[in-house]
């Protein structure tokens, strides 16, 4: 799932200080005149929209089947792919309608199913979908493996089910930012055909740049969510050629349209920050650690970076109970948002000063995706 608690906007900080230094066509940020909206579930069957200028809900949609199970935003961030139903169908909810206009059964007479996840397949009109199945048997249960099944969204018709997905993208596959290709991840980027799945080339991030690097291992999500069609920005972490027990980390600029390295901005070592979150305008940015103690004596440091100079403006220890985190930043970078579990949303300034908590109906369920528009 695409999670701003973890992997959705995972590592982001470091960008607006290397925009200052690295800045080109293909690194041209995605306009930020749109508003922006955080959507998260509530317990038990809400997926709401929530706006992080006015801490209030503005929207909420009722799902169709009771509680999620899981919830996927689309490439082109304008739906919701949302696992109900006790895992046995799939809710379409339109970003733009606020509403859900899909559903898809994957009931199998004699089985029961469970869907574990979905993945988008480029070009929009077929899924790979993750199930478990068990058989009914008369007098016992036989439990099988799982599988993958290609689906057909327009038809709602499985084409095909295996075991595993395609080996060229089983692992480190993510859509294209233009939604046409398969880019795989590991070592180099392979751009795959979506069909063929046949090698049409590759960003070589093992060459060494310059004597002494190492190989760039590009993490975390794509600092424009897939909203630039030319670049991606990434997170990179390298092995230290000196002390090779540590890792280096910073930021890599990726050419897509030249198939290249395009400024890569080393950070020294890995400080073992999580949870970096960035303003809308690449400014401002928060990172926290991971915390100390346990329970609800765990602590937490949180630190706030000027993204423009790559200084660090202030930082506090704060105590977070069980399950709660650094969740988001809001656009403006004024305000940050400590959640992940409970029924509310604790907001603290950008002097890192507790302002007010933001309660909810029913307990969130931890995701919280940001989209515009």
């Amino acid at each position: 799932m695409n999670k701003l608690c973890s992997a959705t906007l995972g590592a982001t900080f470091l960008v607006g200080a290397l925009a200052g230094q690295n800045a080109s066509p293909a690194s041209t940020p995605a306009s930020t005149d749109t508003q922006t909206y955080f959507w998260l579930g509530l317990w038990p069957d809400l997926i709401i929209k929530f706006d992080p200028v006015t801490d209030e809900i503005v929207q909420s949609v009722k799902l169709r089947h009771g509680l999620q199970w899981g919830v996927r935003l689309s490439h082109n961030q304008k739906e919701f792919f949302v696992i109900t139903d006790q895992r046995r169908k799939l809710e379409v909810l339109d970003i733009e309608k606020g509403e859900v206009v899909e559903e898809h059964d994957f009931q199998e007479e004699g089985h029961i199913i469970r869907i574990r996840s979905v993945m988008e397949i480029p070009g929009g009109t077929h899924w790979y979908v993750n199930i478990d199945r068990i058989e009914q048997k008369l007098d016992h249960f036989v439990i099988q493996r799982p599988q993958w099944l290609r689906y057909d969204i327009a038809n709602k018709k499985i084409e095909e089910s295996t075991d595993q997905l395609p080996e060229p993208i089983r692992r480190g596959a993510r859509i294209s930012p233009d939604g046409e290709k398969w880019h795989v991840f590991g070592g180099d980027i392979k751009i795959l055909d979506p069909e063929t799945l046949e090698e049409e080339g590759v960003i070589d991030l093992t060459t060494p740049l310059y004597s002494g690097m190492g190989a760039i291992r590009p993490s975390g999500e794509d600092f424009y969510h897939s909203r630039n069609p030319d670049a991606y920005r990434m997170m990179y972490t390298m092995t230290d050629p000196v002390q090779d027990e540590r890792s280096l980390f910073g930021v890599v600029d990726i050419n897509i349209k030249d198939r290249k390295v395009e400024g890569v901005t080393e950070w020294g070592a890995n400080p073992g920050y999580r949870g970096f979150f960035m303003s809308k305008d690449r400014t401002v940015g928060v990172a926290s650690t991971t915390g100390d103690g346990r329970g609800y004596e765990r602590r937490v440091k949180l630190v706030m970076f000027d993204l423009e100079n790559g200084k660090r403006l202030r930082e506090t220890m704060e105590q977070f109970s069980p399950r709660r985190q650094l969740t988001a930043i809001s656009p403006d970078g004024k305000k940050l948002y400590i959640g992940g579990a409970g029924n509310h949303f604790l907001v603290l300034n950008e002097q890192l000063e507790r302002v007010k908590t933001v309660e909810f109906d029913g307990d969130m369920y931890g995701f919280i995706f940001v989209v515009d528009g």
